[in-house]
């Protein structure tokens, strides 16, 4: 989806676009109301087996290049809204925040400001803003409350709050050079189309480091969170404990490459019947212009130390390697196109 925001550099584009990569697997209301506020329940560790290896590896792949598909790298069909659809709001959000404190007059010092704003398919953003000390940047402690109200954007629907407040900022956020930690809260955030639904609450947290226009480095982590939905007319239920993805970006040979690696514990009702913990052997790494990665390796673990190895051949392909019993021995092994895995 896209929100009208303020033309930014690429890589600028790239560290908003962070936030895409993780809020919408936060805790989620389902089919009613929201998060409680407390840890979700996760489901039981899965028994990696030759009938389910491959539903495994497509769950660690997904979780691991939600990322690369937030900055637009990766680029795999998605039929239905899924988690990604709530990221792409986020993210399009804090693109607004700098040039609405730009814009304001100046005002007393942690006045609230109130604005407005149209969805391009209908439907409004209402934002307000709190500038601590009124200079009209970006600071510590300053703060963006956005509530959308069935904002429809490229045939996508959304509704419900995001919050985001900055809790550590260097540099400027208008240049290519900045540092900033921000914490991001979502409120029953639902994003729906003909094909499917996803909703997500809870909260996380972004870092990021901008060097130059096409360097940069970013860090998401989420001590725990569920998300539920319809995704391509499945209903399921996705959980992330201890979840952390990093990714640092620079120019190589004259294209930007995105190095990303990724741990923690992910879930899937439909996909493994329960968690699996993700490690990073190698981390995945794409370049501009290419759909998915093209190198990189990483492992899920289950019950009784059962595994699915998951090494990236091309930028269309993938082996999986299946060690059931936990020996450490793959007696199992499968390619797979990308396309058929995100």
């Amino acid at each position: 989806m896209s929100i009208a925001i303020r033309s930014t550099s690429p890589r600028r584009r790239a560290g908003f676009a962070c936030l895409a990569s993780l809020a919408a697997l936060l805790s989620a209301c389902g089919g009613g109301g929201g998060s409680d506020g407390g840890d979700p329940v996760l489901p039981s560790v899965a028994t990696v087996t030759s009938s389910n290896y491959e539903g495994v590896a497509r769950q660690s792949l997904v979780a691991a290049t939600y990322l690369g598909d937030a900055t637009g790298l990766v680029t795999g069909a998605q039929v239905a809204p899924g988690p990604q659809v709530l990221f792409a709001f986020a993210r399009a959000q804090l693109g607004r925040l700098p040039g609405l404190l730009a814009s304001r007059t100046r005002v007393v010092t942690g006045v609230t400001s109130t604005e407005t704003l149209d969805c391009t398919g209908g439907g409004t953003v209402n934002v307000q803003t709190v500038d601590n000390n009124g200079n009209g940047n970006v600071d510590v402690g300053d703060a963006g409350t956005l509530t959308a109200r069935n904002c429809v954007e490229d045939g996508t629907t959304i509704s419900g709050t995001i919050s985001l407040t900055f809790s550590a900022v260097g540099g400027d956020l208008n240049t290519d050079t900045y540092s900033a930690t921000v914490a991001v809260t979502l409120q029953d955030l639902r994003a729906s189309t003909q094909a499917g639904s996803a909703a997500g609450s809870g909260q996380f947290t972004l870092a990021i480091t901008s060097t130059n226009a096409t360097t940069s480095a970013m860090e998401l982590t989420v001590p725990s969170l569920s998300v539920a939905g319809t995704f391509g007319g499945v209903a399921d239920t996705v959980t992330m404990q201890d979840f952390r993805l990093s990714t640092s970006t620079a120019l190589s040979g004259g294209r930007q490459r995105t190095s990303t690696s990724t741990s923690g514990t992910v879930g899937s009702n439909t996909l493994a019947g329960g968690t699996i913990t993700l490690a990073t052997v190698q981390p995945l790494v794409q370049f501009e212009g290419d759909l998915y990665p093209s190198s990189g390796q990483i492992t899920a673990t289950g019950a009784a130390r059962s595994q699915v190895r998951m090494t990236v051949q091309t930028a269309t392909t993938v082996l999986l390697e299946l060690d059931a019993d936990g020996n450490g021995s793959f007696e199992a092994s499968v390619v797979k196109p990308w396309s058929s895995l995100v």
